[in-house]
């Protein structure tokens, strides 16, 4: 199965295609600029070039990165959590685990990702099982 990073870049593809053919369609451009669209991009994803590809992937990981800054600011909150508050934040986190890791391009920002979920996990009680006293009394 392809990664996520790959499925939202093969999309922007997509989009763009969609995009420039209304162009070519709606409006009068230049030659030169139809015919490189014509023979370089006007093409499935999968047949354009490396160069090509990782200009849509710079599109989809700011996607993927506003996605992660979504869940990272819902799952900022309370310090401790009751269990089914607990699950849904680990959910969460699992999400912006697997979101992070498709914008990591060094190890240096695996870690780093990693690092920042802990802090995250930790201070919202989710890694030390601690309760608050508002929880415990309910």
């Amino acid at each position: 199965m392809a990664d996520l990073l790959e499925k939202l870049a093969e999309l922007e593809h997509q989009q763009w295609w969609e995009w420039a053919s209304a162009i070519l369609r709606d409006e009068e451009i230049s030659v030169e600029r139809e015919a490189r669209w014509r023979n370089k991009l006007f093409k499935p994803y999968a047949e354009l070039t490396e160069t090509q590809k990782e200009q849509d992937r710079e599109w989809a990981r700011k996607v993927l990165k506003a996605i992660r800054d979504d869940i990272r600011q819902k799952s900022n909150g309370s310090r401790y959590l009751t269990d089914s508050e607990r699950k849904m934040s680990l959910d969460l986190v699992f999400m912006q685990i697997t979101l992070g890791l498709q914008t990591c391009k060094t190890k240096g920002d695996v870690v780093e990702l990693l690092k920042e979920v802990y802090d995250i996990g930790f201070e919202r009680g989710m890694m030390n099982g601690k309760e608050s006293k508002e929880e415990k009394r309910r």
